[in-house]
């Protein structure tokens, strides 16, 4: 496991029995300031534990694989209230997606980091990227937003707040929740694929066991303050939230926008993924599109990660090394 650092935010905040006061980290790869930079934003249960052994991403960050560690520095950022590094809101309301953006922007000034060559997301990690490039459309290179989009979605919405409720109101909150996640992180079809037996009974105890592993797993790792602040934050999240639309930040934004959809994502929807790129390119913003073809639905993000560097090979191989120092071409 890579060193969790800290970097202390200015203003401290109130949080869980402790003042929340610093964002904490992950370095993998080059030494900072000696390679590009890459940051990587995790999804709704992540961390920042993105490569190595244990990384939930180890198979597109790692040497010579889609985010190359030989090539770059990776880092990894944890969102506050998380709980991988203690610290957990009490009030998961209090602040929006926004605010974290902010934080994580507040850290990368303190490592003196003035650019970075990509900024990306897988889910609600895609979700931040966005906030980032909004309140900051000259710091990135490139922008990658996996599987998720500029803002929630009706849809979206009504998940956080099914989610929600039964966060709020079942005897058994994280499991409950988590079970009926992954009928949306996954599709119809990822469910027939893999419980499609002749018999109907058999596959029933299958799906409820399926359900209740899932749901038990995330129950031993994650806390309840983490996973109710971390499905506001996805169901709130919105770049026009502060007046400024959409086009105004893709006129705004330097780099090149890279939208990675995924066939049949009952989450985050390809119809918005490519009204966003048509919009951008529209607009005249660099910008592509690519889709992961997986069974999965939206869970093909962690589970396609061969397919997923596959796909961003190009972006990733644009960046040239200098001994001792780094240029981006």
């Amino acid at each position: 496991m890579s060193e969790l650092k800290k970097i202390q935010l200015r203003h401290a905040r109130k949080a869980k029995d402790a003042t929340f006061d610093f964002i904490s980290y992950q370095e993998f790869g080059q030494p900072l300031h000696t390679a590009p930079v890459v940051v990587v934003l995790h999804a709704l249960t992540g961390n920042s534990e993105v490569a190595g052994s244990k990384g939930w991403w180890n198979g597109f960050i790692g040497e010579q694989k889609g985010i190359d560690t030989s090539k770059f520095t990776v880092l990894a950022f944890n969102i506050p209230g998380n709980g991988y590094d203690d610290q957990l809101m009490d009030n998961p309301y209090a602040y929006r997606l926004k605010n974290v953006a902010a934080w994580v922007l507040e850290a990368l000034d303190a490592l003196e980091l003035q650019e970075v060559y990509a900024l990306v997301g897988g889910s609600l990690g895609g979700c931040l990227a966005w906030q980032i490039v909004a309140l900051r459309p000259d710091y990135a290179k490139h922008l990658i937003p996996v599987a998720a989009h500029w803002k929630a979605s009706p849809w979206v919405v009504a998940q956080g707040m099914i989610q929600d409720r039964i966060l709020s109101n079942s005897k058994e909150p994280i499991a409950d929740a988590r079970a009926h996640a992954m009928t949306f992180y996954r599709n119809p079809n990822a469910f027939t694929v893999k419980f499609n037996q002749e018999d109907s009974l058999e596959a029933a105890a299958s799906v409820y066991d399926w359900l209740n592993y899932h749901g038990k797993t995330l129950e031993n790792r994650f806390a309840l303050a983490a996973y109710k602040f971390m499905n506001w934050l996805l169901t709130t999240h919105d770049i026009t939230a502060g007046g400024t639309s959409l086009e105004q930040t893709l006129k705004a934004f330097t780099g090149t926008l890279h939208l990675v959809g995924i066939h049949e994502d009952l989450l985050y929807v390809q119809r918005d993924i490519k009204q966003t790129f048509w919009v951008a390119r529209e607009l005249g913003t660099p910008v592509h599109h690519y889709t992961l073809i997986s069974d999965q639905g939206h869970d093909a993000f962690l589970i396609e990660q061969t397919q997923l560097g596959g796909l961003l090979a190009s972006v990733f191989a644009s960046a040239s090394l200098k001994e001792n120092s780094y240029e981006l071409s």
